[in-house]
């Protein structure tokens, strides 16, 4: 999962322009309105940004505060496969197709592929060639 993150700098005095900048600015975010928005945060987005508030006033920029925000980037939960198998003994035909219902769960979610022998080698389609063929249903993240 791939979240996003923003911090918001608000300031005002009255009748005085007032210019936001915020720092560090990473690559994957950008400022909209005075706003730090992140897209796509990772762990390495983690740390204190600063936001820095200065005058405009008599052409000198002078400056008049700093606010800083802190951005906690937790690492997601690692999770192997599992896999829940609806009947592992399916009866089927030579040269038939069949179904095979299966739920895999896991983070990052699972990818799964079907083999069968043939020969010395495991191939990709998932069809009997002989009656009792073994199948192999491979789960990676």
């Amino acid at each position: 999962v791939v979240d996003n993150a923003s911090f918001a700098c608000v300031a005002y005095i009255a009748d005085v322009d007032l210019e936001i900048v915020w720092s560090p600015l990473p690559s994957n975010a950008m400022v909209i309105r005075d706003n730090l928005i992140f897209t796509g945060v990772g762990v390495e987005d983690a740390g204190v940004y600063t936001c820095s508030v200065t005058s405009t006033l008599g052409g000198g920029g002078s400056g008049i505060g700093q606010a800083t925000a802190t951005l906690i980037v937790n690492e997601p939960v690692l999770v192997g496969p599992s896999l829940s198998v609806g009947s592992p003994l399916v009866l089927v035909m030579t040269g038939f197709s069949f179904s095979l219902v299966c739920t895999a769960s896991g983070n990052p979610a699972p990818r799964s592929r079907c083999t069968v022998p043939t020969g010395d080698f495991w191939t990709r389609f998932c069809r009997p060639r002989e009656p009792f063929s073994r199948m192999r249903l491979i789960l990676s993240n």
